[in-house]
């Protein structure tokens, strides 16, 4: 294993039905690609897998995201750490007295650090208040 800014590959072909690659980075190599350019990343996603694979095509596209820098995500999506449990997205998910309400991928015991996880928990909250209004 080498160490190095992408930390992990993940091939979504079998769900889009199409030639995706997702890269992933975290901690300060995450924090190191937000400052370089797109061209610069797609040489430097390009050069890691050609060492790994061999021939590897040029892209058609690249979307990119930057986490770090934005100002609702800082950079994270939950985990469960040290000490915590599954209980905890549970808590986070149960309303105050029916007047406070939190919905998004940390209140989702299920799929947790999840688009869909985060899709559900707000649908679970919506139909909670329009029922009991």
């Amino acid at each position: 294993l080498k160490e190095g800014p992408i930390m992990e590959y993940w091939n979504m072909a079998p769900v889009h039905g199409k030639p995706v690659l997702v890269a992933l980075s975290a901690g300060s190599f995450a924090r190191s690609l937000e400052a370089m350019s797109e061209p610069g990343i797609q040489d430097l996603v390009l050069s890691d897998l050609r060492s790994m694979f061999g021939k590897v095509p040029e892209p058609r596209g690249m979307i990119r995201t930057k986490w770090y820098s934005d100002p609702y995500t800082g950079g994270s999506y939950s985990m469960i750490a040290a000490g915590s449990s599954v209980e905890d997205f549970e808590t986070l998910a149960d309303p105050d007295d029916d007047r406070i309400f939190f919905a998004g991928e940390a209140c989702n015991s299920r799929y947790p650090g999840t688009l869909h996880g985060a899709l559900i928990s707000g649908q679970k909250v919506a139909e909670h208040i329009v029922s009991n209004a």
